[in-house]
C-alpha cells in the first residue's frame, strides 16, 4: 500500500468510492532508451470511480492483487493498463505534511505520465495535512485539487475532510 503514514490520509479522501489501486506504476523501471532511467514512477493511489466501490488492489510481484478478496484472479500490469483507456481516473499523490512544491510537481506531472493510457478524464488530487496559502493559488491554476486530511496516528480514527479547489 501507500507508505504507511500516507495510506490513512488517502483513505479519508477515497471513502471507498470506486476501486483503488495502491502504488500504481505509471512508468516501469528502465522505460525508454536512456540508461539513466532506472526507477519507476508511481502514484500513491489510482482511483477508478466507475468500477466497483470499496475494492482495493495492491501491486505484488508484477501483478495487481485484490486485497479484500485475494482469491479473485489478479490483473497483470498490462491487463490493468489496457483497461484504463476511456475511463475517468483520479490520480492521488500524498504527503503527511503541508502542501509543498514537491508534491505539487508529482501531481502535475502524474497527469502527463498517465495521458499515455488515453483515459476519458484525469483528476489530480494532492492529499496533505496542512495548506499553504502561498502555494495553493498555483495548484489551483494548474487544475490540481488539494484535500486537507486530518492528521492521524496509525491507531486513531479520522474525520473526513473535503477536497478544495
Amino acid at each position: 500500500m501507500a507508505k504507511n503514514h500516507e495510506e490513512p490520509l488517502i483513505r479519508q479522501f477515497w471513502r471507498k468510492r470506486g476501486t483503488i489501486v495502491w502504488e500504481f506504476r505509471m512508468v516501469p523501471e528502465n522505460y525508454g532508451k536512456d540508461e539513466w532511467q532506472r526507477g519507476g514512477r508511481f502514484l500513491d493511489a489510482l482511483i477508478i470511480p466507475g468500477w466497483e466501490s470499496a475494492v482495493e488492489y495492491q501491486a505484488r510481484d508484477g501483478m495487481y492483487v485484490r486485497t479484500d478478496n485475494p482469491s479473485t484472479r489478479p490483473f497483470t500490469r498490462k491487463e490493468l493498463e489496457d483497461q484504463l483507456k476511456g475511463l475517468d481516473l483520479i490520480l492521488v499523490q500524498a504527503k503527511n505534511s503541508r502542501l509543498g512544491m514537491s508534491v505539487m510537481g508529482q501531481a502535475r506531472y502524474s497527469e502527463k505520465l498517465m495521458a499515455r493510457f488515453q483515459p476519458k478524464s484525469l483528476r489530480s488530487i494532492i492529499v496533505c495535512t496542512d495548506d499553504d496559502s502561498a502555494l495553493r493559488p498555483f495548484a489551483n491554476a494548474d487544475g490540481l485539487e488539494v484535500f486537507i486530511a486530518q492528521a492521524v496516528s496509525e491507531k486513531s480514527e479520522f474525520e473526513v475532510g473535503e477536497a478544495q479547489h
